[in-house]
């Protein structure tokens, strides 16, 4: 289909509350903002959904749920393996491009035999491929030498024995919404479906109760609030919840880049949703809408970005890659690159504090002008710049003689 095309069905499903106080004119439109849906992902919105629904699904799994084709057989005994809580299995997975479901359902007997099948716990369900919770793709997952799925498995149902297990298609778990249940029927219609109906199951979840943990709870009911619409029955509580999340994740972000210093050793905290929300009612105007008092409070936000990239560029390593390249092979790196890597993250690091000790820290908003800021941090760095060369020699050194002895012990531990 026709993007556009598809834009369009969307927007005018049946039941798409629609309001002026939301951008676009409808809860869909909101949800979708692309704005609204970058300001957030910055601050953290894909993940806080990726989270609770995450959360969601064991309980639900460990509760006695059979989602699925999984339900066929009361009788028999399902064992939940919970993988997303170890973040080593993923990048185990990742380092062997191998899909990485959230959770594992072990069917039968440890004593006799096992089948494995992946539960992959979605959000949303707009990109979906099937592969992901396939038979073969959970076989190459738990028969990958050395797997730390595997190990957990064992560790959890086979009391520490090796395991023989088979492997069956997985599921795919996702609550229910307007913009689910559209997609579902995209996905599994039809004599050969994109995901068969029996492995994507759509769960109907209380919206309240699925974000009232998230950390900017309070912050999106205030911004909810803020925009004051009614009770309205056929409204979709899991969407109205995204959105108001989306603008909560979204105003944090803008709030810690607008308190971000221009220069600055460390790396900024993100501001806390409780102090988001103060700042958000300082800026609060009667008759604004909640989105269009985060998209005001995003100028600040963008203004500092630039700020902070002008001062970044003023505050650049004061030498060239090729000096440091020059440095290398002299001190006896040549063209290795892992170590000439080490070498200018080391210099970077350096000069940085070096810079800070020299002009002090800048804050996010400082009295002197920004054109004074500048040219103080350009003399700084062409004042430094002797300083840092000298240093780079001595590490590079440092590095080549630690490259040396590792190659020296090498032979004798094999």
């Amino acid at each position: 289909m026709n993007p556009n095309q598809l834009n369009r069905e969307i927007r005018n499903l049946e039941g798409n509350f629609r309001s002026r106080r939301l951008p676009g004119g409808s809860l869909v439109s909101a949800v979708l903002d692309r704005r609204l849906m970058t300001w957030s992902d910055r601050g953290g919105a894909s993940r806080l959904f990726g989270e609770i629904w995450s959360e969601y699904t064991w309980q639900l799994l460990t509760n006695g749920s059979r989602p699925g084709h999984l339900g066929n057989n009361d009788q028999e005994t399902l064992h939940v393996v919970r993988l997303d809580a170890n973040p080593r299995i993923a990048i185990q997975a990742s380092r062997n491009k191998l899909s990485n479901p959230d959770f594992l359902i072990v069917s039968g007997d440890p004593e006799r035999s096992v089948v494995v099948r992946a539960i992959d716990a979605k959000f949303a369900v707009d990109r979906l491929r099937r592969s992901q919770i396939s038979a073969q793709a959970t076989q190459d997952l738990i028969e990958l030498p050395g797997s730390l799925a595997r190990t957990q498995i064992e560790r959890e149902i086979g009391e520490g024995k090796r395991l023989s297990p088979t492997y069956g298609p997985g599921v795919f778990l996702a609550p229910r919404s307007m913009l689910n249940d559209y997609y579902y029927q995209k996905l599994t219609s039809g004599q050969d479906p994109e995901i068969p109906p029996e492995e994507l199951e759509l769960v109907q979840v209380d919206a309240d109760s699925l974000f009232q943990g998230s950390e900017v709870y309070d912050l999106m009911m205030f911004m909810r609030r803020v925009d004051a619409i009614p009770p309205v029955n056929n409204v979709d509580e899991l969407l109205l919840g995204m959105y108001y999340l989306r603008l909560a994740c979204a105003a944090r972000w803008i709030e810690t880049q607008a308190r971000t210093p221009l220069l600055s050793i460390s790396a900024p905290e993100p501001v806390a949703a409780a102090e988001a929300r103060e700042s958000a009612e300082r800026r609060l105007v009667d008759g604004r809408t909640a989105f269009n008092l985060v998209a005001d409070w995003s100028r600040l936000a963008e203004r500092s970005l630039e700020r902070q990239k002008q001062v970044q560029d003023a505050a650049m390593l004061p030498l060239r890659m090729a000096e440091i390249r020059e440095i290398g092979q002299r001190a006896g790196i040549g063209e290795d690159k892992k170590q000439l890597r080490k070498l200018r993250g080391s210099l970077e690091c350096l000069f940085r504090h070096s810079l800070v000790e020299e002009i002090g820290e800048i804050p996010a908003q400082p009295k002197e002008s920004f054109d004074s800021i500048l040219k103080r941090v350009a003399s700084a760095r062409k004042k430094l710049r002797q300083e840092i060369r000298a240093q780079a020699t001595s590490i590079a050194s440092d590095l080549s003689e630690q490259s040396s002895a590792e190659d020296e012990r090498t032979p004798e531990s094999e």
